[in-house]
C-alpha cells in the first residue's frame, strides 16, 4: 500500500482485519508510490496490492489490461497490466474501441470487455474516491468531471 495515503492505509488495515477474522494472515507493508508502481508492482513481487488511479469517460486504459501490457524482463518492464491478466476476447474489444469513433459502438466494444473482466475479476475495484471543488458563486454552468479531464474543461460554457 502506498505510506502517503492515509484512506488507502484505512482501506488496507480493514481488508487486513476482514481477512484475519477468516484465518487469512496479512502482512501490511507501507511503501512510496515510486517503490509500489515502479517495482513491486511491475515485477509481480506481491499477493495484494492497495492503490488507485483516474479513469477517463467512455475510455478504459488498455494499459492495465492488455495482455501484450504485461510487465517483463522481455519488454523493459513496461505496461501497467500488474494483475498479468490474460484474456483474448477483452483485448480484442479494448483495441476495437479504441479504434471506433462511433460513440455506440465503443459502448458496445466496452460491454464485451466488461462482461470478460466480471468473468475473470483480474483484481476488484474497491471504491470511488470523492472528488471535491470550490467554485466562486459568480461562476455559472461549471460541472465537475470525474475523471481526467482538467478543472479548465469545458470554460468556454462557464
Amino acid at each position: 500500500m502506498i505510506s502517503q495515503d492515509p484512506d488507502r492505509e484505512l482501506v488496507a488495515t480493514y481488508l487486513q482485519n476482514k481477512w484475519s477474522s477468516l484465518g487469512i494472515r496479512v502482512y501490511l507493508k507501507k511503501t512510496i508510490k515510486r517503490v509500489l508502481i515502479g517495482d513491486i508492482l511491475k515485477h509481480g513481487t506481491y499477493d495484494v496490492a492497495v492503490f488507485g488511479w483516474s479513469q477517463p469517460k467512455l475510455q478504459i486504459n488498455k494499459d492495465f489490461y492488455l495482455a501484450t501490457k504485461i510487465p517483463s524482463e522481455k519488454n523493459n518492464w513496461l505496461g501497467n497490466n500488474f494483475s498479468r491478466w490474460r484474456n483474448s476476447v477483452a483485448d480484442e474489444a479494448l483495441k476495437r474501441a479504441d479504434n471506433e469513433f462511433e460513440e455506440k459502438k465503443v459502448k458496445g466494444y466496452l460491454a464485451v470487455f466488461q462482461k470478460e473482466f466480471r468473468q475473470d475479476i483480474p483484481w476488484l475495484p474497491l471504491y470511488f474516491q470523492k472528488r471535491f471543488v470550490v467554485v466562486p458563486a459568480e461562476i455559472r454552468n461549471y460541472r465537475v468531471f470525474p475523471d481526467w479531464e482538467p478543472e479548465t474543461y469545458d470554460v468556454e460554457n462557464w
